[in-house]
């Protein structure tokens, strides 16, 4: 009978203990299978993060120095820019990605060779009459290059222009005296027109200067103005007495 027994508890025991095994390793396989699914994600975000050093974007880099006040058009764009494949993380937030959003813009400075096209380097033509009620387009001549900032100015550029009052200011086209040489009657120039936006520059012949080319005296320029302020512009060119200067600060 015993030796019954004792067997009979043997197994019971170790029932136990199998049942006690099989009911644990659910569990375990549970807490793998968790483990193995995060490990895969922190692998796939590792990747992710790997590649992402590595996307490229295109963006539009100046082919060449490109002076300020220069129009860009679809018809000259391709002369001006060229296509950049460079990092993504590089590209700057700004950065122009389509070539139409720079038809009709004008450079605000000069660009470097290189330099990438961002909306903040142009601006549109209704930025620079912004302001005016009627704007239009008016010509000045310059008989002598000293009252034009000695033919420096190109298309972009601002300038003021001041009249000059008294028998030193009459006579001849913008400023030339009329005055006896040594005479002691003193002139008075005071500013009318600020910060006028040069259209175009023209050399003494009539010929557009183009704003890259450096060497060129600008005797004629087109500017922008109110059609209110023509009358009296043209009325102070005719009597001589305007003066040009340019606005470094632009």
């Amino acid at each position: 009978m015993r030796s019954r027994e004792g067997k009979k508890g043997k197994k019971e025991k170790r029932e136990k203990k199998e049942g006690k095994g099989g009911s644990i390793l659910p569990g375990v396989m549970a807490v793998a299978t968790v483990a193995a699914v995060i490990i895969y994600l922190v692998l796939i975000n590792a990747a992710k993060s790997a590649l992402s050093d590595y996307e490229k974007g295109t963006v539009y880099a100046a082919s060449g120095s490109i002076p300020k006040g220069t129009l860009i058009t679809a018809d000259n764009f391709n002369g001006y820019f060229r296509a950049a494949t460079v990092d993504a993380s590089v590209i700057p937030a700004a950065a122009i990605t389509d070539p139409g959003q720079l038809d009709g813009l004008v450079a605000r400075v000069t660009l470097d060779q290189g330099t990438f096209a961002t909306s903040g380097l142009f601006e549109t033509l209704d930025e620079v009459t912004a302001g005016m009620e009627d704007p239009v387009i008016a010509g000045v001549k310059a008989e002598d290059l000293s009252q034009m900032v000695g033919g420096v100015l190109r298309a972009g550029d601002r300038i003021h222009v001041y009249v000059v009052s008294g028998p030193q200011g009459t006579g001849g086209s913008l400023g030339e005296s009329q005055e006896p040489p040594g005479s002691a009657t003193e002139a008075e120039a005071v500013p009318a027109w600020s910060s006028l936006y040069v259209v175009q520059a023209f050399d003494a012949s009539g010929v557009a200067i183009d704003p890259s080319d450096t060497v060129s005296s600008a005797q004629r320029i087109n500017i922008y103005l109110d059609n209110s302020d023509v009358a009296e512009f043209y009325e102070g060119l005719a009597s001589g007495s305007l003066r040009v200067v340019k606005d470094c600060g632009e």
